[in-house]
């Protein structure tokens, strides 16, 4: 009798509702602590939720067992399953993440058991499948087992199950010796609600035992006691040396490491993590050097500020600046360090553009000093034709300083005329073939052009003008070089004076020759055998050729020296072309050539023209077409009205202009390779004399050209008439 009193006295004890008084007091100390001292660290605020739980089931208890009726006990009841169930799981879910089970699995469990937790409390709420009632007992109410009671056993078994393996696993394999140990204590505290609370609140109520001892609430408080042991003693969740770091370190936007004995981390902050690439559970326990590879042996004795390279878990290599220091744990003695890094990519990335800005602002210095001391005059300008660069060189060339042209039109700047005196449209000539074609264009006096400066003087010179491109290929511009040819134009124009002077020397004994020559070929002086008249035919037409040259030279000469006088009359020019195609028509013929005028539209019946000019101009493309045309091919001349021009054409099907060489076309004695192959004999002069021509009538010529292909030569002549020019001389 004693013995079962003392034994139904020590039942009543236990399960009076002071214990789980004691139980839910207990357990809100425990989270207020835990979340005091991290209350940015995940694991804290998973065990710190653990602990409200077990606070909620322990305190919904009390107020079962102190319940008057048993309608009030089975409400608590139902409000004790929120706590029971959420806190079973929430013990699990913290396991899997101390333990270090990887997010998907992890992810995948925890859905897997909220889910069944979900079905369980519903079950317990809605229904009474799995609390079929309450039964009121000595020391209060406790509740009666329905018919699935043993479905919430199983899933509050599994997960209690699942938490003993992990960390069971732990205390047996990880490493790092006080990890080892927070792993045991959590074992043997999680074992014993694991074993007694489910014999005493799970077994027995589901094979009937009447009386029974409930004592799951006082082995969860035994739990809480052991995990406050581990709290002091063994560091876990951050009592240990992680007490160095403040609670200011998890918002830090720098990353902040902290590593305990063997170098082993024990605290990551955000930052840390988000650096690493890796969650929390992920970091801890690693060593610092897995992350700092090269991390010396001094930045764990002594102050350490230096850059490294930190390795993230996916192996990338991020630039930082490590500031190291010793901190020691006063309670345990435990030393360690405290990692602080400065993510330097953005620094690093910004210390390049400022590098490259220097050294490009340097460059442009050296660039624009160079440009200023250059000898040749150098501008710029964008694709409106608006400078922007203008050198001292320019200055010199012009007499037009910089101020006055910067921002302005380049037609404003740079006065170029022809040798008829005429200006020149520098987009026209130049800035349009840079911009659409993308190419260099050179122009120069031996091209006909010249620079009339701010004094109006007439200054050689040479330009070259290229396209200038941002990084990516759009067009920026243009860059234009204007050299100084004054010294060889005096050369040129002393070797024309030379040329004229000869030419004139010349031109006498070859019309004496000549003359004499016809006097003999005709019998005048005597009858000669045909051998002679056959020498007397070859030497005619030697002089002849002779006289030819003499006469080019000598218009050249005019045209340098602005001796060559236009005279504009009354012109039929569609009458001049079919008149000079009537007169080359047999040789045409004998070249095997088909010869082609085509008149489009209705043409002024004459235009005010010089007619010596206009010949010339047909003659010498008709005849340069016959002459490197094969047989068989075709020379098509059309005749048309553009606005206020007539414009010209002249097709071939010939051997071409090499590409490489048709910017040198118009100039003087120059003669295309192939064309130097094909007919040796030739002055060079023809084309040189032609654009001369053309641009003194006030109009424009150009060609297109294919090699072994085809040619197309093409002048305008305006409506309205050409200005007649003083000299001393007509074209001969």
């Amino acid at each position: 009798m004693n013995l079962d009193f003392i034994s139904i006295g020590v039942i009543n004890f236990l399960n009076s509702p002071f214990t789980s008084l004691v139980a839910a007091i207990l357990n809100g100390l425990l989270a207020v602590v835990i979340l005091s001292r991290n209350p940015h660290g995940l694991l804290n605020r998973i065990y710190a939720l653990t602990a409200f739980s077990t606070c909620w089931w322990a305190a919904a208890e009390f107020m079962e067992r102190s319940s008057g009726v048993a309608a009030q006990a089975l409400a608590w009841e139902r409000l004790a399953s929120l706590g029971y169930v959420s806190t079973i799981f929430l013990q699990c879910w913290f396991a899997m993440h101390f333990s270090g089970v990887r997010a998907f699995n992890r992810r995948l469990l925890a859905a897997f058991l909220s889910f069944a937790s979900l079905v369980s409390i519903f079950l317990v709420w809605t229904t009474n499948f799995i609390v079929l009632d309450v039964r009121n007992y000595s020391w209060g109410f406790a509740s009666v087992p329905g018919q699935l009671f043993f479905f919430l056993l199983l899933l509050l078994g599994g997960e209690l199950v699942l938490g003993l393996l992990l960390y069971l696993k732990g205390a047996i394999s990880d490493k790092e010796s006080l990890k080892r140990r927070q792993f045991y204590l959590l074992f043997v505290g999680f074992l014993i609600p694991t074993v007694i609370g489910m014999y005493t609140d799970g077994y027995l109520p589901l094979v009937g035992q009447g009386y029974h001892v409930e004592l799951a609430t006082l082995t969860t408080t035994i739990n809480i006691l052991i995990v406050a042991f581990a709290m002091v003693r063994c560091g876990f969740l951050g009592i240990g040396i992680e007490i160095a770091a403040p609670f200011v370190l998890a918002t830090l936007a720098d990353a902040v490491f902290i590593a305990g004995q063997k170098e082993k981390i024990v605290y990551a902050n955000r930052s840390a993590q988000k650096l690493a690439g890796a969650e929390e559970n992920v970091i801890l326990g690693r060593a610092i050097k897995d992350f700092l590879p090269d991390l010396p042996p001094k930045a764990f004795t002594s102050f350490f500020n230096q850059e490294s390279k930190f390795k993230s878990d996916d192996g990338k290599y991020i630039p930082v600046r490590v500031l190291a220091q010793r901190v020691a744990d006063l309670t345990s003695g435990t030393r360690g360090n405290v990692f602080t890094l400065q993510d330097l990519t953005e620094i690093k990335k910004l210390q390049e553009v400022e590098t490259r800005a220097r050294a490009d602002a340097e460059a442009r210095h050296r660039g624009a000093a160079l440009i200023q001391s250059a000898a040749e005059g150098i501008f710029s300008t964008d694709t409106a034709g608006n400078i922007n660069l203008w050198n001292a060189a320019m200055v010199r060339l012009t007499g037009v300083e910089a101020k006055e042209i910067l921002g302005k039109n380049i037609s404003l700047g740079l006065r170029i005329i022809d040798r008829s005196e005429q200006y020149v449209s520098l987009h026209d000539s130049i800035f349009r073939k840079v911009f659409e074609n993308k190419e260099t264009v050179s122009i120069s006096f031996l091209d006909g052009y010249f620079l009339r400066d701010k004094g109006n003087e007439k200054i050689a010179v040479s330009i070259t003008a290229s396209p200038l491109f941002y990084d990516g290929g759009e067009l920026l511009g243009a860059v234009v070089v204007v050299g100084d040819e004054t010294k060889a134009f005096e050369a040129d124009r002393t070797k024309s004076e030379f040329i004229s002077i000869a030419s004139h020397q010349l031109r006498t004994p070859l019309s004496t020759i000549r003359w004499f020559s016809e006097l003999l070929t005709g019998g005048d002086l005597g009858d000669l055998n045909f051998e002679q008249k056959d020498a007397l035919v070859e030497l005619d037409s030697a002089v002849g050729r002779m006289i030819v040259l003499v006469n080019m030279l000598l218009n050249v000469s005019r045209i340098e020296q602005g001796t060559l006088a236009v005279i504009p009359e009354p012109c039929d020019i569609v009458k001049l072309i079919n008149d000079l195609v009537h007169e080359l028509k047999y040789e045409a013929e004998r070249r095997g050539l088909l010869v082609e005028v085509q008149i489009k539209g209705e043409m002024p019946s004459t235009i005010i023209a010089d007619p010596k000019l206009m010949r010339f101009v047909v003659e010498n493309l008709i005849t340069n077409a016959m002459k490197y045309t094969p047989a068989k091919g075709n020379i098509k001349i059309s005749i048309s009205r553009r606005d206020q021009d007539i414009e010209i054409n002249i097709a071939d099907t010939g051997i071409g202009i090499p590409d490489d060489e048709q910017n040198k076309i118009f100039q003087k004695f120059f003669r295309a390779t192939n064309a130097r192959e094909k007919i040796q004999d030739g002055t060079g002069l023809g084309l040189f004399i032609a654009k001369f021509a053309v641009e003194a009538s006030g109009g424009k010529i150009w060609f297109s050209s294919k090699k072994d292909k085809e040619t197309i030569f093409s002048f305008t002549i305006p409506i309205k008439g050409s200005a007649p020019k003083e000299g001393l001389r007509q074209l001969t």
